[in-house]
C-alpha cells in the first residue's frame, strides 16, 4: 500500500466532503444486495486516515476542519454500521441479489417516467414510450413475485406494491393521454401530432446520430418507428376528415421519408451486430458508456447546479438506460463476468445521474 501523503486543512476538509459525496452518491438509499464492498472498505479506510491527520492537526482550534472531524467520527461510525449490514444481505445469497437489481431497474423506469411525463403536455406524449414502461414494469413485477418463495428478503413486499401503484398510474396516464390526443379541433391535432414526431427525431438525433451501431439497440429504433407509424396514420386521418393544411401534408411526407431512413438504419444495426459474441459486445458497450462518464465529469460533476443543462442529463440517462438494456441482453445471451460487472458500474452511474438530474431539476424550479 502507498503512504499517506500529509494534507493541510484546507485539503484535509476537502478529503472529508469527497468522502461523504461519495458514500452518499454509492451507499445511501441504495439495495444492501448490489453494494461493492470493496468500495465501501476504502472510503472507510480513507476516512480513517483522514480522521488521524486531522485531529494531530487540530490542537484544539474549531472552524472548518473542526466540524469536519465531527461528523466524519459520526460518519464512519455510520459506514461500519453499514457495512455491516450489507454483508449480512449479501450472505442471504443471489436471491437478494437479484432483488436488489429488480429494484435498480424499477427505479430507472420510475424516473424516465418522472422525466418524460409528469407535468408535460399529455397530447404530445409518446404513447408507445410509455407501454414500453408498463411492458418493462409487468417483467419486474413478475419477477419480484417469483421470489417472494425466498426467505428474509428485506423491503421486497414493499417493492413489489410501488411497483404495482406506479403501474396502475402509468395505465391511468395512457388513457388520458389518448383522450387528449383526440381533443382539440383538426389544427390543434395536427399540431399536436408534429411535436410527436419531432421528438422521434430528437430522439434519433441524439441517441443514433454519429454513434457506433453496433452499440445502438434495435428495441429503441422498433419503438420509434411504431410511433411515427401510428403518428402517420392520425395525420392521414385528420386529412380524411377534412383538414385542409399544406402544413400537415409536409409533414405527412417528412414522417414518411423518415420511416424509410429508420427502417433502413435497422436493417443497418442488425447487420453490424450480426456474429458479435456477447464478450465482445459487452466490450463495445462499456466504450460507450465510458463516453457518457466522460461527459459527466466534464460538464457535471462538481460544477453549479444552478447552471448545468438539465435537458442534456436527461438524455445521458436515456443513452445509460438502454446501454444497460443492451448489456443485460448480452449478460442473458452468455457473456461472463466481465458483463455483469459493466452492467453493475452502469446501473450505477444511472442511480447517480438520475439523483443529480433530481437535485438539479429541484433547484433550479426554486429560481
Amino acid at each position: 500500500m502507498e503512504p499517506n501523503l500529509p494534507m493541510n486543512n484546507d485539503t484535509l476538509s476537502d478529503e472529508f466532503d469527497a468522502i461523504f459525496d461519495e458514500y452518499q452518491a454509492h451507499f445511501a438509499g441504495k439495495p444492501r444486495s448490489t453494494r461493492d464492498l470493496d468500495l465501501l472498505d476504502e472510503l472507510i479506510e480513507r476516512l480513517e486516515s483522514a480522521l488521524d491527520q486531522a485531529r494531530d492537526a487540530l490542537n484544539g482550534s474549531q472552524g472548518r476542519l473542526a466540524d469536519s472531524v465531527e461528523q466524519g467520527e459520526e460518519n464512519l461510525r455510520i459506514y461500519r454500521s453499514e457495512r455491516e449490514a450489507i454483508q449480512r444481505v449479501q450472505d442471504q445469497g443471489p436471491e437478494v441479489v437479484e432483488a436488489g437489481e429488480l429494484a435498480t431497474w424499477a427505479n430507472a423506469e420510475f424516473h424516465r417516467y418522472n422525466r418524460h411525463f409528469a407535468g408535460s403536455p399529455r397530447p404530445t406524449r409518446d404513447v408507445e414510450l410509455l407501454n414500453e414502461m408498463i411492458t418493462e414494469l409487468k417483467v419486474i413485477r413478475d419477477r419480484m413475485h417469483a421470489l417472494r418463495d425466498s426467505e428474509n428478503i428485506e423491503g421486497l413486499d414493499q417493492d413489489i406494491q410501488t411497483v404495482e401503484t406506479n403501474l396502475e398510474e402509468y395505465r391511468n396516464e395512457r388513457e388520458r393521454i389518448v383522450e387528449a390526443q383526440h381533443a382539440g379541433d383538426l389544427d390543434d391535432r395536427a399540431s399536436y401530432l408534429a411535436e410527436v414526431a419531432n421528438s422521434q427525431f430528437q430522439i434519433y438525433r441524439t441517441l443514433f446520430g454519429g454513434k457506433s451501431r453496433v452499440t445502438r439497440r434495435p428495441k429503441l429504433l422498433r419503438r420509434m418507428i411504431r410511433t411515427l407509424e401510428s403518428t402517420k396514420r392520425q395525420m392521414e386521418k385528420l386529412r380524411e376528415r377534412g383538414l385542409e393544411s399544406e402544413e400537415n401534408e409536409g409533414n405527412i411526407e417528412i414522417v414518411e421519408n423518415t420511416l424509410e431512413t429508420y427502417r433502413d438504419e435497422l436493417d443497418a444495426i442488425g447487420r453490424a451486430k450480426q456474429g458479435i459474441e456477447p464478450d465482445e459486445l459487452v466490450g463495445h458497450l462499456g466504450r460507450a458508456a465510458n463516453e457518457v462518464f466522460e461527459t459527466y465529469r466534464e460538464e457535471f460533476a462538481g460544477g453549479d447546479r444552478q447552471t448545468r443543462d438539465i435537458g442534456q442529463l436527461s438524455w445521458m440517462c436515456d443513452e445509460l438506460y438502454h446501454l444497460a438494456r443492451a448489456m443485460e441482453e448480452a449478460v442473458d445471451s452468455g457473456a461472463g463476468e466481465d458483463g455483469r460487472e459493466n452492467l453493475s458500474i452502469v446501473l450505477e452511474n444511472l442511480s447517480l445521474y438520475q439523483r443529480e438530474f433530481d437535485e438539479i431539476y429541484q433547484l433550479q424550479a426554486e429560481d
